[in-house]
Parts: C-alpha cells; sequence; structure tokens
C-alpha cells in the first residue's frame, strides 16, 4: 500500500482502499496564499468496506469515473447485489474525519475496533532489537548473545529481542535447486527450533536459551509475545474455502484468540497485512506494519519508506499502532539521522500521526519542491518532523531498481512550521492555555516561542531533516511561563515527560515534572528559579538570565528510571 495523488478520477489507481479528497471553494483554489484557504477547505474521505464475503475497492477509469470493485476471491462465491459497498463521509477537519469515520465502522460493522479502544502491547515503551536484518536466516544462539554483548558494550540494551526468520525446523523441497531468488522458500517440517538452537551448553534449546539471555542482559520477559509475518498470503488462498474476507476474518480471530490464549496478553505484530479484508478484521491485534519491507542496502527506498508510512498512517494509525519496520544504521551512515528521527516521532504509543494538514496532497518524493511534515502527539507537548524526500527515487519502490534523479545540483528545499500543525494540541495543553507555545529545534538546539498561529520558515537539503518539539506554556502567578521540553538529546524530547503540576503558593510557585529517563532535560522558563530538587535532593541547573531564550537546564545522572522534578520560584 503506497500513496498516490492526482486531480481527476483517472489518477485513482486500481486497488485503492482508503481516497481523501480536498474541496475548496473558488477564491482559495485560485489564490494559494489566501489566509483563508483553511477555513474554505472542506474534506470528503471514501472508504471501501467489507460486505459479508466481499471486500471493495475502488479504481478509476480513462473517462474520469470511480469504479467500485467488489470480489470474493472465491470464484464459487458470487452476487449480483451489495448494498454497502463505500462509507462516505465528510468534514472540515481530515485527521477528525478519519477518526470519526473508523468509529462509526467500529459501531456499524462490530468487525474492526478503533486504537483507543484496544490494550497496546507492552514491548510499545522497549527499545527492540530484531535479528533480521543483522543475519537473515543465518541467525544462530551464538550470533544473538553476539549481538546482545554487543549492544549492552555499548550502553543500549534492548528490553526487547525479536527472533525473527530462521530458527524454525524447515526444508527446500528436494526437486527445488536453491537460488538466490528462492534462499527465502522452504517449507515447516514442524514446530521445534533447529539445530542452531540445540544440543550443549549454552543452547540446550530455544527456551533454555531465551531464558539464559533474559538473566544475564536484563531482558524485561521470557517469550511472551509473536510477530506473525507474510499474512497477505492468506489473501490468495481462499478459492475454495469461501474466500478471502472469511478466510482472513477466521484465521485473524483465531490467531488473537491464540495470544491472548498462550501469553495472558495482547503482544501480537501484525505484519505484510496492508488489505482491508486484514484491517477491518482487526478487533484485538493493535500493532502492525503499515509499510512494505524496508531494504536498508537499497538507495531508491530511504525516502519512499518514510513517505508511505506517514502517508499509510492516516488509515492504519486510527485502528493500530503503526510499526514502521527495523533498521540497522551505524551513527555514521549518510541516512542514519534521517530514519532514526522519524522513527521516534513515529513510535509513541499515545497517538501516531501522519502527515501535516498543508502536506497531505503534496507529493513528497517526486514533486521537486514539497518536504515532508509529519506530527504526533505526547502527554504533554506535541512534535513536528520536517524531511526532504525529494529525487532519491519514484513510485512504486521496487528492490533493485536504478533512479536518476533530475540533472543538475539539489536545491534546499523550503516550508514554513506552525505550531498549529500539530493537530488536538489544545487536548494536551490544558484549559486556561493561552496559545503561546514553546519551539524547540533538536539539530540547531535553538528555542524560542511563538502564538499558536505563528510559523518560521525551514529550509533544508536533501536527506536532511529536523526535529520541532511544540510545548504548550504555562502561565502561573506573577506572569511566570514555564514549558517543559524534555530530554532535549533525544530526537522525541517531549516524549519522556509523564506529568506536570503547576502550583501556586503565597509565598512560591511550584511547577512538578515528572520525568522518564536520564540526561539533560530542558524547559523554557521565562524566570530563572530559586532551586530545583530532583528526588527529592536539590539540583544545580543552567539558567543563562542574559540570553533570550529562557532555556533551563538540568542534568538528570544516573539510572534511566522515573524522576520525581520540582522548579521552585
Amino acid at each position: 500500500m503506497i500513496p498516490s495523488f492526482g486531480t481527476a478520477g483517472c489518477d485513482v489507481p486500481i486497488e485503492t482502499q482508503f481516497l481523501l479528497l480536498e474541496a475548496r471553494d473558488e477564491s482559495s483554489i485560485h489564490d494559494e496564499n489566501s489566509k483563508t484557504k483553511s477555513e474554505n477547505t472542506f474534506y470528503i474521505l471514501f472508504l471501501p468496506v467489507l460486505y459479508g464475503l466481499y471486500r471493495t475497492t475502488l479504481q478509476g477509469t480513462s473517462v474520469n469515473e470511480l469504479e467500485f470493485c467488489v470480489e470474493s476471491g472465491d470464484p464459487d462465491v458470487q452476487t449480483s447485489l451489495v448494498t454497502e459497498a463505500n462509507f462516505i463521509n465528510s468534514g472540515d477537519n481530515p485527521f477528525k474525519l478519519i477518526r470519526d469515520s473508523i468509529k462509526i465502522l467500529e459501531k456499524h460493522k462490530g468487525t474492526v475496533s478503533h486504537i483507543e479502544n484496544k490494550k497496546l502491547p507492552a514491548h510499545l515503551d522497549w527499545l527492540g532489537w530484531n535479528t533480521w536484518d543483522a543475519f537473515y536466516t543465518n541467525v544462530s544462539a551464538e550470533t544473538i548473545e553476539d549481538g546482545l554483548r554487543s549492544f549492552s558494550e555499548g550502553g543500549f540494551p534492548p528490553k526487547c529481542l525479536f527472533i525473527d526468520d530462521g530458527w524454525q525446523n524447515t526444508a527446500y523441497e528436494d526437486d527445488e535447486q536453491f537460488t538466490e531468488d528462492t534462499k527465502f522458500i522452504f517449507r515447516l517440517v514442524n514446530l521445534e527450533e533447529n539445530a542452531k538452537f540445540k544440543g550443549e551448553k549454552p543452547c540446550v534449546n530455544l527456551h533454555h536459551f531465551v531464558k539464559s539471555v533474559k538473566e544475564k542482559y536484563g531482558l524485561n520477559c521470557g517469550i511472551d509475545g509473536v510477530k506473525v509475518d507474510v499474512q497477505n498470503i492468506v489473501e490468495t488462498v481462499g478459492a475454495g474455502y469461501g474466500g478471502c474476507v472469511a478466510l482472513i476474518s477466521h484465521y485473524q480471530e483465531a490467531l488473537e484468540k491464540s495470544v491472548m490464549r498462550n501469553f495472558k496478553s495482547n503482544n501480537l505484530i501484525c505484519s505484510m497485512s496492508l488489505s482491508n479484508d486484514y484491517l477491518y478484521s482487526s478487533k484485538k491485534s493493535a500493532a502492525a506494519r503499515v509499510s512494505e519491507d524496508f531494504m536498508p542496502n537499497e538507495p531508491t527506498l530511504q525516502t519512499l519508506h518514510i513517505a508511505a508510512v506517514a502517508f499509510n498512517s492516516l488509515l492504519f494509525g486510527e485502528i493500530v499502532v503503526p510499526d514502521w519496520d527495523m533498521f540497522y544504521f551505524y551513527s555514521d551512515h549518510y541516512t542514519a539521522d534521517f530514519h532514526g528521527s522519524a522513527r521516534a516521532l513515529g513510535g509513541c504509543a499515545v497517538y501516531v500521526r501522519p502527515t501535516t494538514r498543508d502536506c497531505l496532497f503534496n507529493d513528497p518524493v517526486t514533486d521537486g519542491k514539497s518536504l515532508l511534515k509529519i506530527w504526533n502527539l505526547n502527554k504533554l507537548s506535541g512534535i513536528i518532523g520536517v524531511f526532504n524526500c525529494q529525487r532519491a527515487g519514484k513510485w512504486p519502490p521496487v528492490p533493485g531498481s536504478q533512479y536518476l534523479h533530475p540533472p543538475g545540483s539539489a536545491p534546499s528545499l523550503e516550508c514554513h512550521v506552525s505550531p498549529q500543525d500539530v493537530e488536538f494540541l489544545e487536548e494536551v495543553a490544558g484549559e486556561s492555555w493561552n496559545g503561546t507555545c514553546a519551539v524547540y529545534a533538536f539539530n540547531s538546539g535553538s528555542l524560542s516561542t511563538m502564538p499558536k498561529k505563528g510559523s518560521f520558515e525551514v529550509c533544508l537539503g536533501l536527506l536532511k531533516s529536523e526535529i520541532f518539539t511544540i510545548s504548550p506554556i504555562r502561565v502561573l502567578g506573577h506572569d511566570i511561563q514555564f514549558a517543559p521540553i524534555g530530554l532535549l538529546d533525544m530526537y522525541n524530547s517531549g516524549g519522556a515527560i509523564e506529568a506536570l503540576e503547576c502550583n501556586d503558593g503565597e509565598s512560591a510557585y511550584m511547577v512538578k515534572v515528572q520525568v522518564r529517563g536520564c540526561g539533560r532535560f530542558g524547559a523554557y522558563s521565562n524566570t530563572k528559579p530559586r532551586f530545583c530538587t530532583v528526588d527529592p535532593k536539590e539540583k544545580y541547573f543552567m539558567y543563562n538570565a542574559l540570553a533570550s531564550d529562557g532555556l533551563l537546564i538540568i542534568n538528570l545522572q544516573g539510572e534511566c528510571s522515573f524522576r520525581d522534578m520540582e522548579i521552585v520560584y
């Protein structure tokens, strides 16, 4: 599933599962600089849905008509009448429109649940390591332990380990020749681990191995969850079994029940499950990959992957927490920051949101002029990521494809960023918020303040990005202004803030902040505090009263755990 852009019916590709239209009045269409553009914009949403044993998709025609394609996936399952093929809704806020539409479908259809009504997997809060890109099917007990040791020695031990393909007991067919194209095509012999995970110590069997690395490297769990890959294959074998919709519905229900029964929790990641017959059969599964495979050695997929996940999250983010797929870049890889910041921005368990409203109908990969902007919400702040994805590939992403970028040097591109790019920011700002925000830029380390409707210009070169934390300013007595930024050395600084409380006293004004993690904590303050405490000892802080940015810094040392801070004025 990838995004597509157009202005006519013929631009709608086959197998379209989500169609969002933008309608503006004539004056704002002809005046791109109109200040009333957003006020005169309306959005229309088409969601092809499931109807009994049938799934629906959309497709355009050469004469600009829009067709419904209804199929069962089984030649023996046919009908001449479908009364609920497509859900249509409209509104002036595209994100609220999509959210409300999924909630309506949840009540009306009863086959899908909105993400707010699902139990989130515990692994969403942990740093995890997946063995696939490191070892592929050559994974073994020895290579996994080497990897865990390397992470620990580097100071970043993962709390969650995913042993990907390569541990199962499999075999190739006798008459099948092994080639580069068929190396991943084999048959499962049984449900036991293969020889690489059995034998003498330190790996008597897979169970013993997992227990030993849990004790040695402090993993948070034993075997308590599962990632189920290649789910799209179920859609291709529906003939003779009632069709793809019926088969996927039964399959997904059985999978979700099995996970809850065996692991006593909703620790399930669905993968390669981008069809709407899976999506609208998802009642309990709360995490799913929302892109094609990310292939880190393919230069044409670096920007396409980020853009595809951002746009696919428009729909999928209302039903599951989008999984961006793994990546394995070293700090000196040319796209390390590019992908690291994107995943930090999109990986929050509170809300996972896609492109900003002004980027919804721009192609950030091929139009040669648009930057990609992604927004998200933390518990007490917002975040905006800006990425230059141009001149590095074309739709659709094809492994091994050659891409020749346009002649000439790649110019830097510009866009405007505003706190109002973060939708629903008022929901985390509090009732007394006056609309003023502190804006912290991760790469430049700059801090500024502006009203919610203010904006500033961002200029980025090819494969460059910048992350902005948008924190609503709280006002205490005597016009004391405070806004928590979070851990300044983390891409998503505000993701570290768990709680905030502001108290006005007779002789002092106090801000209480609960922070998760360690490192440099930063906040905006228009006044120098009298003192600061952390658990509950008084702590040295940095504040330059002569500087104009109002940046307050407290260094949180020791264990990266929950900290209770008090800032007193």
